[in-house]
């Protein structure tokens, strides 16, 4: 006996979820009540066998089978409103999906964004955050930046500008000399290759005196908070100059004076779209932008 298909609002109620990380969220954005999002999730559940979804304090989280569906679904409602619109005759406003980082979007791409949208009225932008690598799906956007070594970026990918390395800190707090920034109050980035005790053994190599690294450090999980624990006078950051420079144009974050070195990992761009496509345009576009920041 054939097994029925899940309701197709089942479905768009996943997708809309695990993409908010909201009930609440996507039922304002399917029109329904958040009840009825979360009567649909258990259903699918129930239906499944398999805890979708961990409700948190304070949003959603996928579970690992959760995570399983979310490209094969996601994919399929893509493929299904391309269908759609292959019968439909009126003009439509082209969609380009961009995947990245917080940091990627929130300081590379929002703030040049406008010009971009006033040149390409017909286009909508979709911009998805994602974190970690594993957050990242190929078929789920058209370009995606990823933060990273090129191994895990893809041979495909382009290295978006130099990928030099600044230290910055707020110019109230700027140490009137550079070695005596390790003993400052420091903010490290998680999941970046580049330490403060790198840092510190690569100056130590170049023959400067330096006093002992200090232990008073913040950590956090993306380069967005670090400029602005920077900003905000809590320590010196170590930022790739592609996204730091346009602050420190406008003076808010000041650059200490170190030896000069590449990170180990650079940002890079994937896109999988034709070179006729809207997506291919963006992607040079945003290209032209990271080598414009990247000057100093």
């Amino acid at each position: 006996m054939t097994r029925s298909l899940l309701p197709l609002s089942w479905y768009r109620a996943f997708e809309a979820s695990a993409r908010h990380k909201s009930f609440t969220v996507a039922a304002e954005e399917l029109n329904i009540t958040q009840s009825a999002v979360s009567q649909q999730i258990k259903a699918m559940e129930a239906r499944v066998g398999r805890e979708l979804f961990l409700r948190l304090p304070r949003g959603l989280s996928l579970t690992q089978e959760g995570r399983r569906l979310l490209p094969n679904i996601s994919d399929a409602l893509q493929r299904l409103e391309r269908l759609s619109d292959s019968f439909d005759p009126a003009p439509r406003t082209r969609d380009v999906t961009v995947k990245a980082s917080v940091s990627v979007l929130d300081l590379l791409i929002i703030p040049n964004l406008q010009d971009f949208t006033d040149s390409h009225p017909d286009l909508r932008i979709r911009m998805l955050s994602r974190v970690w690598s594993d957050d990242f799906n190929r078929d789920e956007a058209d370009i995606q930046v990823r933060f990273g070594p090129i191994a895990v970026a893809g041979r495909d990918a382009r290295l978006l500008g130099p990928h030099d390395r600044v230290i910055v800190c707020a110019p109230a707090v700027c140490p009137a000399r550079p070695e005596d920034v390790f003993q400052g109050p420091l903010v490290q980035t998680a999941g970046v290759t580049d330490t403060w005790q790198d840092e510190y053994r690569l100056w130590t190599s170049k023959g400067m005196a330096l006093p002992p690294l200090g232990d008073r450090q913040t950590s956090c999980d993306n380069f967005s908070a670090a400029v602005r624990l920077a900003q905000l006078g809590m320590g010196a950051a170590i930022l790739p100059r592609v996204i730091a420079q346009p602050i420190l144009r406008t003076g808010e974050i000041v650059e200490i004076r170190a030896p000069r070195r590449n990170m180990r990992e650079g940002l890079f761009l994937s896109c999988h779209a034709d070179r006729s496509s809207p997506a291919f345009e963006f992607a040079e576009w945003l290209v032209g932008i990271a080598d414009g920041n990247a000057a100093p």
